[in-house]
């Protein structure tokens, strides 16, 4: 019998774009994400019912991250991810996904990974594309052709 996707989360996930257009990517823990498909994401989670998505990304950045300083939150793109479903509470669940582009303000703002990841770079946009291959095909074009 195969798991069908009988209903879907809503996720946010903040691009953080550094003075010099590099993006954040972090590296989550296998066994604190043991469903996680991929090698590296960017800071984000599901929207909680008594959250809106920009409220959500900054506290999802700072949570993560450490960071507290993002301005200019901007929508980027959205999609919906099927192939990547991970099992919870017994069920399978999709991931409807919306991107914000954040700009990082105080340059010299340390990082601080929270304990589900281990470990952080900073990614020219080509790169960060090639290492967020699990996220939808049209997410990574645009991202590939990103200038600042």
């Amino acid at each position: 019998m195969t798991n069908q996707v009988k209903h879907f989360y809503v996720g946010v996930k903040g691009l953080i774009i550094r003075y010099d257009g590099k993006i954040l990517l972090l590296k989550p823990k296998r066994d604190m994400h043991p469903f996680f498909i991929g090698d590296w994401d960017i800071p984000g989670g599901r929207i909680l019912s008594h959250s809106e998505g920009e409220h959500r990304i900054r506290s999802k950045i700072k949570e993560e991250t450490g960071l507290e300083d993002i301005y200019s939150i901007k929508p980027f793109g959205s999609g919906i991810i099927q192939d990547a479903e991970f099992a919870e509470e017994g069920q399978v669940v999709g991931l409807v996904l919306m991107v914000y582009i954040c700009r990082l303000g105080n340059k010299d703002q340390k990082i601080n990974l929270d304990e589900g990841h281990s470990e952080y770079k900073w990614c020219s946009p080509g790169e960060a594309a090639a290492n967020l291959y699990q996220f939808p095909n049209d997410f990574r074009e645009r991202l590939e052709e990103m200038r600042f």
